[in-house]
């Protein structure tokens, strides 16, 4: 088999189609996932009734939970199905001829609701347990993806439903056997018990159907597509994990709102499997850590007496962050050749008791120094007395880090008055259901870097942030961003995810201005959903 890396640089257009029908397959698991809930409700029957409806008059027809209804909608618009605008803060949808298209299609997507519903726990029950009918679901919607013609185009409606269909579908089988460590090689492996009910033999069937294997002697094996899927497993976990808020959406949009946080204090959390998400987000965000070596080699290059104590990581996860940058500045840095004499103070902060079990786990086995204590992205002053009480440091002499965590703060109702701001973004955002208004988040955000700049002016705020695009950029891009995929996974689960422009000019007005040299964008375009900014005071 010719090497993917050979492969990808002499067919430059065909691995261009390739990373599309990966973007396209993420799109359509949350995609898919709503527009079922909405047709449960015939909700897309009233868009061909009535020209333009604004998302509180169908809210109210519904009795709906506003905020979740608006997600949904959201989506369909950034796939190019319904038209948003806006009547000051209030978002008004309309169908368009595409969205005409879809619903005529959506035959495409029958029994898909089934399938979440069994997928969202396939990777943790025996397949034994499964009964007789939804075995026979599943075999008979993965031979489904061999009823039509296998090709990369995205061009039409139809082509782009049952991409979304076959991403659906692909990408379970992908993650459950990636985290089981089956794709590590080039031969398509199975585990045992997917013989119980032919699963392994249904598997075979679609990845040939779609030109992923091919037939050997002793089994079958990745062609040079397949092997582009194979390699990228992983991008696909952390939407796939969220296969179990997918679920409940039906709930979440016309039940319970609350439904994902109403448990028992110390409960497992039922909105994503958190050991599938932790499993897809290491590849991609260790591209971004990379990116932040620079600008932390540039602060602890520079005279000691001028360097901070140290480095505090907000939401530190389970350390990876902390033990990149502990390492960077032991082998690049000015900083590192001193830390006999001037030890650097890195510190784990985390809300999560499990989080930061896995920090000091991960970290004591580096042999590095550290400390893990309770912290809220939401409560700076809580955390600076903490580390003052402790460690007799201030918050404001340490680098303040954090990845992908500011927009997943807890929503708290602004202390200013946001019915007076104008709005910027084009997001949705709901809390336990309620609709909140573009302006109420934006000013939220911007209360919120206001409590975190006296204790990040000196030394800086380094963030990796995550941002949405508007809907009317992403359905002229489909198959060039993930958007959807974003907005569906963070949209339901009341995180709070604005444009770059807009976070960056929230941060300005909250007196936090990013250093120019450091700021960085991916994609470098105007399709970019991540950031990475050093954010300073004047």
């Amino acid at each position: 088999m010719q090497p993917i890396l050979s492969y990808i640089q002499e067919n430059p257009m065909k691995i261009k189609a390739l990373r599309s029908r990966l973007f396209t397959h993420l799109e359509g698991i949350p995609l898919i996932s709503a527009v079922i809930a909405l047709q449960r409700r015939d909700v897309l029957d009233i868009f061909k009734q009535q020209k333009r409806v604004t998302i509180t008059d169908l809210a109210g027809r519904l009795k709906a939970n506003e905020g979740y209804l608006n997600v949904s909608l959201r989506l369909l618009a950034s796939q190019g199905w319904l038209t948003l605008d806006f009547d000051d803060n209030m978002p008004a949808y309309s169908l368009n001829p595409k969205g005409s298209a879809a619903i005529k299609n959506l035959h495409v997507w029958k029994d898909l609701g089934d399938w979440i519903r069994v997928a969202k726990d396939f990777g943790e029950i025996g397949l034994e347990e499964l009964g007789g009918l939804d075995s026979d679901m599943m075999l008979r919607i993965i031979q489904s993806v061999c009823d039509s013609e296998a090709n990369l185009s995205i061009d039409t409606v139809e082509d782009q439903m049952l991409a979304h269909r076959e991403g659906l579908i692909c990408s379970v089988i992908l993650v459950n056997l990636g985290m089981k460590g089956l794709l590590e090689g080039n031969d398509l492996v199975f585990p045992k018990d997917w013989g119980t009910f032919g699963l392994d033999s249904a598997v075979q069937l679609m990845f040939e159907h779609l030109g992923w294997v091919y037939p050997t002697p002793n089994g079958y094996r990745f062609t040079e597509e397949g092997d582009f899927f194979r390699q990228r497993a992983s991008a696909y976990g952390v939407t796939v994990s969220y296969l179990q808020t997918f679920h409940w959406l039906d709930e979440l949009l016309f039940g319970k709102g609350d439904v994902l946080w109403d448990k028992p204090s110390g409960t497992k959390e039922i909105h994503v499997d958190r050991t599938m998400n932790v499993w897809g987000s290491g590849g991609a965000h260790s591209t971004y850590f990379n990116k932040i070596d620079e600008i932390v080699i540039e602060i602890f290059n520079r005279p000691l007496d001028e360097q901070p104590r140290g480095i505090a990581d907000m939401g530190c996860g389970n350390g990876a962050l902390l033990a990149h940058l502990y390492e960077v500045v032991k082998e690049h840095t000015l900083r590192g050749k001193h830390l006999e004499d001037h030890p650097i103070l890195m510190i784990g902060a985390d809300f999560n008791e499990a989080a930061l079990v896995a920090t000091a786990e991960n970290l004591h086995a580096t042999g590095m120094e550290f400390h893990c204590v309770y912290g809220d992205i939401g409560d700076p002053m809580g955390l600076s007395m903490t580390l003052h009480q402790e460690f007799d440091v201030d918050l404001k002499d340490m680098l303040s880090v954090r990845s992908f965590l500011d927009h997943n703060r807890v929503f708290s109702p602004p202390k200013g008055d946001f019915t007076i701001r104008e709005r910027f973004s084009t997001g949705s955002y709901s809390f336990r259901g309620r609709r909140l208004s573009c302006a109420e988040v934006e000013q939220n955000l911007f209360e919120h870097f206001q409590a975190w700049k006296p204790h990040v002016e000196r030394f800086g705020l380094l963030v990796i942030e995550l941002h949405t695009i508007p809907p009317a950029l992403a359905c002229e891009n489909l198959g060039r961003t993930t958007i959807t995929a974003y907005d569906g996974t963070h949209g339901f689960t009341d995180q709070y995810i604005v444009e770059r422009e807009v976070f960056l000019q929230l941060a300005e007005e909250a007196g936090l201005h990013p250093v120019p040299q450091f700021s960085t964008r991916f994609p470098n375009s105007d399709l970019a959903t991540v950031s990475i900014n050093l954010l300073q005071g004047a």
